[in-house]
């Protein structure tokens, strides 16, 4: 639910602009500045979670999420509404970067490879469902895309109030181990954004997020100017993305076994379980099938060719987009171990700065150069980062092997 405000804006996007007088493209900033402050957030939340425990953070960013959520809705002046957006971005990061950590905090690393990819698969569903339910708000008015994601907000805060205990160790064991050094954990992602490992991870998503949050401008291209339907139908094709993203949690199971096996060949001889088992993920088709998706969508969307072909290949982007997530959070996870939470907080900084940045131009992309290249194009830098999971599953250790803060190394 807390992911969900990120895309919920764009099927009303219309009615925002003429209420406010803006065109297409100042519009579109709704949610680039949403995106733009989550990235911004995302470098604060992970290092005051590892100075004063994972529950203060959670808490303090829903309720102040709220309040902007509430002030968007209320807002007088476009300004202001795109004000409060950036400010609601910087308190939604919270539960996408604070939650790698706490997954170390609950499970041993041989059960990370279960745990944490059902936390992902679920908690992506956030932004793929944002365009579902937006897509019939116009017909209520367009504060109500603030206002569901409120209510929904509130439940989770409710939730997470009654039910979510403190798993942070050093707040949990007495106050000698408490790590107050709030300075040196806040320039803690800056200094591991040097690794190769964070920013070959992090060019991979936001790339990923790049063509993801692109699609809230590009499905109208895509769609409803090529098969001639409305435009909350065009919207609710972001469903197959959401089919996608179930498609993949089959893979759970499969992969997990494969990794308790590895586990105990690592045990039998002494060893540390291998972060590169992580990578099973997106060697199961994801980082193949993201270029091959795109390539599809892009050159079906033809009016002599069935809408369907399409949003088939929209399907299988979204099975490639989770399985790639989840293997670049599980490595990253798996390698910083404790410093997981500050690696993470840099990449969720980089992919949603980026793409934030970068959802104003795609409307004249799209435009432009129409679906079949703008697709085309970021398809060739998808197949240029198709091979990084097996490179990495080859060369891995011997990247790991020489870093300065990698926690596990061998």
């Amino acid at each position: 639910m807390v992911t969900m405000p990120a895309s919920i804006h764009a099927p009303v996007a219309d009615e925002f602009n003429a209420h406010y007088h803006v065109g297409a493209i100042a519009g579109s900033l709704t949610t680039g500045m949403y995106l733009l402050g989550v990235g911004v957030g995302g470098m604060f939340v992970a290092p005051f979670s590892e100075t004063f425990g994972r529950n203060v953070v959670y808490l303090a960013t829903l309720v102040l999420f709220m309040l902007c959520l509430m002030a968007k809705a209320l807002a007088p002046n476009y300004g202001s509404a795109i004000l409060f957006r950036f400010i609601t971005g910087c308190f939604g990061a919270a539960p996408m970067t604070v939650a790698g950590g706490a997954i170390t905090d609950l499970w041993y690393p041989v059960q990370i490879p279960i745990a944490f990819p059902v936390l992902a698969m679920t908690s992506f569903a956030g932004p793929l469902i944002g365009p579902i339910v937006g897509a019939y708000i116009p017909n209520i008015g367009f504060r109500w895309a603030d206002i569901v994601s409120l209510l929904g907000t509130a439940l989770v805060t409710i939730v997470v109030l009654l039910f979510l205990p403190e798993t942070y160790a050093p707040i949990l064991l007495p106050p000698s181990h408490l790590d107050v050094d709030l300075p040196a954990n806040l320039t803690r992602p800056f200094v591991l954004a040097r690794e190769p490992i964070v920013l070959v991870f992090s060019f991979y998503l936001t790339l990923v997020f790049i063509v993801l949050f692109t699609f809230l401008n590009g499905f109208p291209f895509i769609f409803q100017d090529v098969h001639g339907i409305s435009e909350p139908m065009t919207f609710t094709v972001w469903a197959a993305l959401l089919l996608g993203d179930c498609l993949a949690i089959p893979t759970i199971p499969l992969i997990y076994k494969r990794i308790k096996q590895a586990a105990a060949n690592a045990d039998a001889k002494g060893q540390h379980l291998q972060p590169e088992v992580c990578l099973y993920f997106a060697m199961l088709g994801g980082s193949v099938l993201m270029p091959a998706s795109l390539f599809w969508i892009g050159w079906t969307c033809y009016p002599d060719i069935s809408i369907w072909v399409s949003i088939v290949g929209v399907c299988v982007f979204g099975y490639s987009v989770v399985m790639i997530f989840t293997t670049c959070y599980l490595y990253i996870i798996f390698t910083y171990l404790q410093n997981a939470g500050s690696a993470l907080s840099f990449m969720t900084f980089s992919r949603y700065v980026v793409s934030g940045a970068l959802i104003p131009a795609s409307v004249p992309m799209y435009r432009n150069l129409g679906p079949h290249w703008s697709l085309t194009w970021v398809g060739i830098l998808a197949s240029v980062m198709a091979p990084v999971p097996f490179l990495l599953f080859r060369y891995g250790p011997t990247i790991r092997a020489v870093s300065k803060f990698a926690k596990n190394k061998t």
